[in-house]
């Protein structure tokens, strides 16, 4: 309740002291929820941030234990290609025929669908066999492979090394 002095008119009214106290208390309240407000979200920064650090992290691991497990797999289907087409390459080229082999190297793309096409090499490079799925088989007469890239560095490797098997053809591609 306002109190207002007579002699004073058109003077403001005067407040009472419970009016300043609420008026305090207002501003302390006001300034408090401000306080707590602004921690919270300083807070809810905080834990956001550590979230998203968390689940970068999270997901840079799964990402590399999954490419991880898929080179495995892919370095075990290459392993056993490469199993595979070893027991063509034991015998010595001498102990079989052409036809042999030919038999040989239709029975391995049997058995290993990746491979598509399977060519023999003689020290030369000209080609004695070629076994595909893609074009006709041929025996002997085929290219001349001596300046080809890949039977260059083969019979390089093979060189320095020795054969890579008792009596293996050295320069299989």
């Amino acid at each position: 309740m306002n109190v207002v002095d007579p002699g004073s008119e058109g003077s403001l009214p005067q407040e009472t002291p419970s009016a300043k106290t609420g008026r305090l208390f207002r501003k302390y309240v006001l300034f408090l929820a401000g306080v707590v407000l602004l921690a919270l979200l300083s807070s809810a920064t905080i834990q956001y941030q550590f979230l998203v650090r968390d689940f970068t992290e999270f997901s840079v691991r799964l990402q590399r234990e999954q490419a991880q497990a898929a080179a495995d797999k892919i370095d075990d289907f290459i392993q056993d290609i490469e199993r595979q087409i070893a027991w063509t390459a034991q015998l010595p080229w001498a102990a079989a025929t052409l036809d042999e082999w030919r038999l040989d190297v239709a029975r391995l793309l049997q058995q290993v669908p990746a491979i598509t096409e399977y060519r023999r090499l003689d020290s030369r490079g000209m080609e004695q066999l070629r076994v595909s799925r893609l074009a006709p088989d041929r025996i002997a007469g085929g290219g001349d492979f001596s300046k080809d890239d890949a039977f260059t560095r083969r019979w390089q490797a093979e060189s320095t090394t020795g054969p890579s098997g008792s009596g293996a053809s050295p320069n299989l591609i």
